[in-house]
């Protein structure tokens, strides 16, 4: 195939369009389906990464740069939400991430929202506007909105926890901490 065995490759893509989910929205606008924010990845490393496999890891982009330093024996000196995949491509997926946050600042108009995904649910915080949980395993078409449902207010102040902990271990007090307003 004419790759070398040191030769890392990566294929992924920038957020999806969402174009015609949820009602016929045409953009990214301000909201965060699946449609918009999982995206493919695909890793080749002879050697380093045994090929046919499928990870449903919670990764995302942000690993991509720790990826690609940690195939060249580097890594960030400072700090970085990414983190290497090379790790889950060997088969040692023990201490992966049980949880991955991504935003949105609106496309049309000024809009902050968080999503905070787990491995059965995603809980988003909206900014002015109603919040949201979606049990993706029952309701992967996220067409249930269970925020005010009794039975999930537990997992609603688990999944708030936890972003205002994100939040505040990236020191992202530039940006009003959404789960403070609560």
């Amino acid at each position: 195939d004419g790759l070398a065995d040191s030769t890392i490759v990566i294929w992924t893509t920038d957020h999806g369009d969402a174009v015609a989910c949820h009602g016929g929205h045409t953009d990214k606008s301000s909201y965060l389906p699946e449609e918009m924010i999982r995206i493919p990845l695909a890793m080749r490393f002879p050697g380093k990464v045994a090929p046919g496999q499928v990870s449903q890891a919670l990764v995302g982009n942000i690993d991509v740069a720790s990826t690609m330093l940690d195939a060249a024996g580097l890594a960030f000196g400072d700090q970085v939400a990414g983190r290497s995949l090379l790790p889950l491509g060997a088969g040692q997926d023990a201490g992966w991430r049980q949880d991955l946050m991504c935003e949105t600042h609106g496309h049309y108009e000024r809009h902050i929202g968080r999503a905070l995904v787990t491995e059965q649910y995603k809980y988003i915080a909206n900014r002015g506007q109603m919040d949201e949980l979606y049990d993706l395993a029952n309701d992967p078409f996220e067409l249930t909105n269970l925020i005010d449902d009794a039975a999930y207010q537990e997992i609603v102040a688990d999944h708030r926890a936890r972003l205002a902990a994100w939040q505040e271990s990236w020191s992202d007090g530039g940006h009003e901490s959404l789960c403070r307003l609560r």
